[in-house]
């Protein structure tokens, strides 16, 4: 993927390939069956498919320390549309409540 970004940016920003989610979730995302359910159902499905699929996109960032990032970017392609997904600070999920 190019990026045309100064180095200070794209030094302390990841940019995830818009197939790492496809990869994580798969056909999950192109189910138009998710827009008539519910919010807590949402998240349960999502979160039992993240945990089936981990195995498919474990290796994607072995060469990277994703938590020592100032910005992750997560490009999406979704339900006919696209998104951009952008997660500051990642090192604060590593972080007890």
């Amino acid at each position: 993927m190019q990026v045309l970004l100064p180095a200070h940016v794209t030094g302390s920003t990841f940019f995830f390939s818009s197939f790492f989610l496809d990869k994580l979730l798969g056909s999950f995302l192109k189910d138009d069956d998710i827009i008539d359910k519910d919010r807590n159902e949402v998240i349960a499905l999502v979160k039992e498919k993240v945990k089936e699929a981990y195995k498919n996109v474990r290796r994607w960032t072995k060469n990277q320390d994703i938590f020592a990032k100032d910005v992750l970017v997560f490009p999406i392609n979704s339900l006919r549309h696209w998104y951009c997904l952008l997660v500051v600070n990642p090192q604060a999920l590593l972080r007890p409540r």
